[in-house]
């Protein structure tokens, strides 16, 4: 399965802490409905959760064990291009 930069920014943002969507479009670069969007798909997969605190919705994910998959994966790549 292929997986969009965004995506992946967004992800990687979220695996450091609970982040509400003004934050977190902030911390990717990106506006808050294309945030909306990739964290709509992403909890339609079971990946994220989301808490609701007064007007702000925050995101954290669910499994810890996809958090751990996630590092896995940036590792491996790290290693794949690194120089030998």
């Amino acid at each position: 399965m292929m997986i969009s930069t965004s995506r992946v920014r967004i992800i990687s943002a979220i695996i450091k802490r609970e982040v509400n969507i003004s934050k977190l479009a902030e911390m990717v670069g990106l506006v808050e409905s294309a945030v909306s969007h990739h964290k709509r798909g992403l909890r339609q997969m079971r990946i994220f959760r989301a808490r609701r605190e007064g007007k702000e919705v925050y995101s954290s994910f669910i499994d810890p064990h996809v958090v751990e998959l996630y590092r896995h994966r940036v590792r491996h790549v790290q290693i794949e291009i690194s120089p030998h």
